[in-house]
């Protein structure tokens, strides 16, 4: 397998390598999901890896993300609303998300949509954040209704791999 091209910016360089100062010695990994979605972590070389050098700075990819992650730009960004990764894939689709909605219409015209979401734990602090959180990303294009649920009830299985493994819990 030919050996991706990332780029990455000094900014997003520099970041990388100062979280990696506090990730206790594992090298950063970089998991691009199914749909495109990236996953930078600190965790252990597995075998079969590929090891991508960005300008002093290794990039860690298992098989399946090194076909998606080809060309990937990777930048880090700060603004008023906080600061991040931005990640530009050219593989991914640039077709509509594929998601399940049911929108029912009101008589009066617009759409009123129902979310139901399930935290992690019946104490979980962050339940009313998230639930607000929806319902204004929602209710900009809609009337929303947003309840927390306990079924299905939430357990590690619903987790990624990657966040059992950066977690330590495989």
């Amino acid at each position: 397998m030919k050996t991706p091209v990332i780029r990455i910016s000094e900014a997003a360089r520099r970041a990388f390598l100062d979280a990696a100062a506090n990730a206790g010695g594992d090298p950063l990994r970089l998991e691009m999901s199914q749909s495109f979605e990236p996953e930078p972590f600190f965790g252990p070389m597995a075998e079969g890896d590929i090891a991508v050098d960005c300008d002093g700075l290794t990039i860690l990819l298992d098989p399946s993300s090194a076909r998606r992650v080809d060309g990937v730009s990777i930048d880090y960004v700060q603004g008023p609303n906080g600061s991040g990764f931005k990640f530009e894939n050219p593989n991914r689709p640039r077709g509509p998300k594929q998601i399940e909605l049911e929108a029912q219409p009101l008589p009066e015209g617009g759409h009123k949509v129902e979310i139901k979401m399930s935290m992690t734990a019946p104490g979980c602090g962050m339940g009313d954040v998230l639930k607000e959180d929806a319902r204004a990303k929602v209710q900009a294009v809609a009337e929303v209704d947003v309840e927390i649920v306990w079924e299905p009830p939430w357990d590690q299985s619903r987790m990624s791999e990657a966040a059992r493994l950066q977690l330590g819990m495989l």
